[in-house]
C-alpha cells in the first residue's frame, strides 16, 4: 500500500518526469517519500510488480491490446463510478496521455503538445472536476480485422455460389439445372 501511495503522490505533486533517486534524494522534494521507504525497495518493487497472469496473456492479448493492465484499469474504473453522484451537466474529452515506451495501440497526433501517447476517452462532471467513466482507445484486434460483409441500407446482398467460393462478376443461376423445382445459387461456370 505504501508503494501505491508514493506512487499516486508523486502524480498528484506532477513529478513524473522526475527520476527515483531524484525523489527520494534531494532535499527540494517532499520528505515523505524517504520517510515511507528506502529508495532500493521502491525500485526492487517498481521492478517485480505485476497486474496480470502472465500464462495467459498470449490468449488475451488476441483480443485486447491492453490485456496486460485491464484488470486494474476495470476496478479504476468501477472505483469511480461508485464513489461519485455525477451532476446533470457531464462532457465528454479526449485526452492524450504522453507514452514513448512499446505499446500496440500508442496514437501518434502531430498537433498536440505531446504528439506520442495512449488516448483516453474522459466522462467528467462538468461542475466539479472528477472522472466518472473513460474508454481508452486501444486500436483494432485480430478480432475487428477480421472481414466483414457490410451492405447499405435498401441494397440487396450479394448472391454467392453454393459450390465455388469466389464468384466476382459472375453469372448467378438461380433454379436447380436438374429438377428446375428448387432455387439453388450457382454460377454459370459451376453448371457446365
Amino acid at each position: 500500500m505504501a508503494f501505491i501511495g508514493l506512487t499516486l503522490l508523486a502524480g498528484s505533486e506532477k513529478n513524473w518526469d522526475v527520476s527515483v533517486r531524484e525523489l527520494f534524494g534531494s532535499p527540494s522534494h517532499n520528505p515523505i517519500y524517504k520517510a515511507t521507504m528506502a529508495v532500493g525497495r521502491f525500485e526492487d518493487i517498481r521492478h517485480v510488480l505485476r497486474f496480470d497472469d502472465k500464462r495467459t496473456r498470449a490468449i488475451r492479448l488476441e483480443t485486447d491490446h491492453m490485456a496486460a493492465f485491464r484488470y486494474v484499469w476495470h476496478l479504476f474504473l468501477v472505483n469511480c463510478r461508485q464513489r461519485f453522484i455525477p451532476s446533470d451537466c457531464v462532457t465528454v474529452d479526449e485526452q492524450l496521455v504522453p507514452f514513448r515506451g512499446r505499446c500496440k495501440f500508442q496514437q501518434y497526433m502531430p498537433k498536440k503538445l505531446a504528439m506520442y501517447g495512449l488516448k483516453i476517452f474522459w466522462v467528467c462532471d462538468a461542475r466539479i472536476p472528477y472522472a466518472i467513466d473513460a474508454m481508452e482507445r486501444c486500436g483494432m484486434t485480430k478480432a475487428t480485422t477480421q472481414p466483414q460483409e457490410r451492405s447499405r441500407p435498401g441494397t440487396p446482398k450479394r448472391k454467392r455460389c453454393q459450390i465455388c467460393p469466389s464468384n466476382k462478376d459472375r453469372k448467378i443461376k438461380n433454379r436447380c439445372g436438374k429438377c428446375n423445382d428448387h432455387s439453388q445459387i450457382i454460377c454459370l461456370n459451376c453448371t457446365q
